[in-house]
């Protein structure tokens, strides 16, 4: 039988096929990559005469650290030199690994690729294999890509081949009873005609009266717009406990979208079950929506959010996800209608990820929200974007951090690592409030209603839950806002409301790329023809 873990599945997709040895190529990488600690990397040689991948190197005396990896290009010029090129074999890239979550290659990988490609005039594409190692409970997956000399990515699928490159396929019965294959890509671009499609598993399920449910919140919110609204997570981990209180509230439509599946040290960070260990982090925020409100509607997508390309996406927004009766919303609503607002939500430590839910936010001009935990939970941020009350995108919010990410090359390694649960669960209520803020605006409702307006423009928040985050973290702000207070009655769990203008290139800055720095969010409209891809 065909070992499952090391195979890529060979069902059709719209991925150009690359044919490479199982033996000597995708076992090897599984063996070392794939097993070890992110940022190790290797090279891969195909043979000029046939076409097929045949040859791997693991760069094994490379420098690596924990967020970057330096290849021993002496060593692996000597290979290709001393043992490629004498027998035909053609250097094309490599594989290299990355923490869970990334799985496309950053604008580092790609700048690098492209200086590779200026100086091997020979090569049409470069191979950036980007490998998620098997540890920390973590699923072993491989997303292949190739780079051309334009910039363009391509992710490719892998066929294995045997050693007279014959393509290696499980026979029917076997093919059934293996698991889905964790290499190649392992989930190909989501192809999504409508969120309906997804749920018509729900179809035959019985409608619950929930109108008791909310007897003593009828007031609390509006519970005729949460019911009309849909919330798309991309990251549930952290955020859970976010995602679970929206339902609570009434909030009747999620997406959720996440790679990663339940491991054991996420008991004391993220809010999960032992019971929950080994499912996918989607289906176990799915299986507790739906134990609090079993009328609710769930798209669960363990892909990456950059596997789901923009045509997807907008489906995921906007189309209606079933006929469905919700009774006890103020008369029974049949919701077969478009959200009557959607809001985008990265609950990811992602910098990519949530570099693209800006441009998901500009693109299609909904609310956006996303929230990151600082160094050991000593304190948090939150930025949103709403293009009727903010004029600063979340890339004018953090510039000081995409030039750190895409200009000097930093990683973020901070995580939930070291983070008490308690700064977690603190940062999701104040995450549960701006999202009513979002939802609501608009409405009559006499608390969430104008709420958003008189925020204004203060689209970042940032709450201090350590007395020293000055010392420890170096942030000042929470000593300006509070400097003349009275400090016995005083100490820490303070939020600052920090009003943001536009990077319109006037206190020599750049321009923002993403929404053009101009004040109106509204004109970003369609600006971006792919908003996988980010703006230099």
């Amino acid at each position: 039988m065909i070992d499952s873990v090391l195979t890529p599945s060979l069902r059709k997709t719209n991925c150009r096929q690359i044919l490479v040895r199982e033996d000597s190529v995708l076992r090897k990488i599984h063996k070392t990559i794939g097993s070890k600690r992110p940022e190790q990397s290797g090279m891969l040689g195909i043979n000029s005469e046939t076409d097929v991948i045949t040859h791997y190197a693991f760069d094994e005396t490379s420098k690596g650290t924990t967020v970057s990896n330096m290849p021993d290009v002496k060593r692996l010029n000597d290979i290709i030199n001393d043992d490629w090129k004498p027998n035909g074999i053609q250097y094309i890239g490599g594989p290299h690994s990355h923490p869970p979550g990334v799985h496309r290659p950053s604008s580092g990988d790609r700048e690098y690729g492209q200086q590779i490609l200026e100086a091997k005039r020979s090569l049409e594409e470069l191979h950036i294999w980007i490998v998620i190692p098997a540890v920390d409970g973590h699923t072993y997956e491989v997303f292949p890509y190739t780079l051309d000399r334009e910039g363009n990515l391509e992710l490719v699928e892998l066929v294995p081949v045997d050693e007279n490159d014959q393509p290696i396929i499980a026979d029917a019965h076997d093919h059934s009873q293996s698991e889905p294959s964790t290499l190649g890509p392992k989930r190909p671009p989501v192809v999504i005609q409508s969120p309906a499609d997804v749920l018509s598993e729900s179809r035959g399920r019985a409608i619950v009266d929930i109108s008791g449910q909310y007897i003593r919140v009828h007031e609390a919110y509006d519970l005729a717009r949460l019911a009309a609204s849909r919330l798309v997570f991309i990251g549930v981990g952290g955020i859970r406990d976010t995602v679970l209180y929206c339902a609570r509230a009434g909030v009747q439509e999620f997406i959720l979208i996440d790679p990663d599946v339940v491991s054991e040290s996420n008991i004391a960070t993220q809010g999960v079950y032992r019971d929950e260990i080994g499912l996918p982090k989607v289906e176990a925020v799915k299986r507790e929506l739906i134990r609090i409100n079993p009328n609710i509607r769930v798209v669960a997508l363990q892909q990456s959010v950059d596997e789901i390309d923009d045509p997807a996406f907008q489906r995921l927004l906007h189309d209606p996800m079933m006929e469905l009766p919700l009774p006890g919303f103020g008369g029974d609503i049949y919701r077969e209608l478009p959200p009557s607002v959607t809001v985008s939500v990265a609950g990811t430590d992602s910098f990519e990820a949530q570099a693209r839910n800006n441009r998901i936010g500009l693109k299609w001009e909904i609310p956006t929200l996303a929230s990151q935990m600082y160094e050991r939970g000593l304190g948090a941020e939150i930025t949103f974007t709403h293009p009727d009350t903010t004029r600063a995108c979340h890339r004018c919010v953090l510039w000081t951090r995409y030039r750190a990410f895409l200009k000097e090359g930093f990683q973020n390694t901070v995580g939930s690592s070291s983070a008490p649960i308690c700064a977690t669960q603190r940062l999701a209520g104040l995450e549960s409030f701006m999202l009513m803020a979002l939802l609501h605006h608009g409405t009559n409702h006499p608390r969430f209603g104008g709420l958003l307006r008189r925020i204004g423009n203060r689209n970042l928040i940032q709450i201090r839950m350590d007395p020293d985050i000055a010392a420890s973290l170096g942030l000042k702000v929470f000593d300006r806002v509070f400097g003349t207070v009275d400090h016995d009655r005083s100490l820490f769990d303070d939020v600052v409301w920090l009003p943001q203008e536009p990077e319109d290139g006037i206190k020599d800055r750049p321009i923002c790329p993403e929404c053009g720095g101009n004040g109106d969010l509204h004109s970003a409209l369609g600006k971006f023809e792919d908003t996988r891809e980010m703006p230099k």
